[in-house]
């Protein structure tokens, strides 16, 4: 089944942790990928449940490489993200991680990276291997 937002996911967002790695003019709190890596490896330490990497890491992505348009919403918690790398021949890609709760999806293709919504994709969810993260 699809694992729940953690009860939490609120206090994450007000805390900021979702926008500390990005620059100051797309939302975020202008320092880098160190400041994050803290935060994940805290994080990581308890076990935290959620779709926490998947959404700063596609926020990372798109504040370079273009998107910045998408990545206030996933600064601010609005929005969910997902990455799903290793794409299939018949265009499939699993996984995803974050896929059940995203509203924006960085897949790779076969041709590349593309930026997808929740509206242009179907999640068939998948059991993971610790029940603590959502993949699709």
């Amino acid at each position: 089944g699809i694992v729940p937002l953690p009860s939490w996911w609120a206090e994450l967002v007000d805390a900021g942790w979702l926008r500390v790695h990005l620059p100051v003019d797309v939302g975020g709190d202008g320092y880098g990928l160190g400041e994050l890596a803290v935060v994940l490896e805290e994080l990581g330490g308890v076990c935290a449940p959620g779709p926490i990497l998947p959404t700063v890491t596609v926020a990372a992505a798109l504040a370079a490489w273009g998107g910045a348009d998408l990545v206030p919403a996933l600064a601010a918690g609005e929005a969910i993200g997902a990455i799903g790398c290793a794409p299939e021949r018949d265009g499939v890609v699993r996984p995803v991680l974050g896929a059940c709760h995203a509203e924006v999806f960085l897949l790779e293709r076969a041709d590349g990276w593309a930026v997808f919504g929740a509206d242009d994709v179907t999640v068939e969810p998948l059991r993971g291997v610790d029940g603590a993260r959502d993949l699709g």
